[in-house]
């Protein structure tokens, strides 16, 4: 999975240069999960991921939704969160435009 921005940005408080960058989550039975941004993105699955690569790396809390969702979804709600929500589960992050 990638994501893009078409412009300099603050993920989740992070600052994340404008481009494409791998999304990577590590799930946690916990309901904390670690999301990661990384530059490589022409990677297969997890196979040849480089921490070196990080450009953000931060924690999300996980709900239990009502609806299930079938197929892995992202979506963007009005203030700017990253929604996923997989099966009967959902976490979202922050995207804020960069401060110059």
């Amino acid at each position: 999975t990638t994501i893009s921005f078409s412009e300099d940005v603050k993920v989740n408080g992070h600052h994340v240069a404008a481009g494409t960058y791998s999304l990577f989550t590590i799930p946690d039975k916990s309901g904390v999960w670690v999301v990661i941004l990384n530059s490589a993105t022409d990677l297969w699955g997890s196979y040849d991921f480089d921490k070196e690569k990080n450009v953000a790396r931060f924690e999300v809390q996980t709900r239990e939704i009502k609806d299930k969702y079938e197929k892995m979804t992202f979506s963007i709600n009005d203030e700017g969160e990253v929604v996923f929500a997989w099966d009967n589960l959902s976490f979202f992050f922050l995207v804020e435009k960069a401060k110059k």
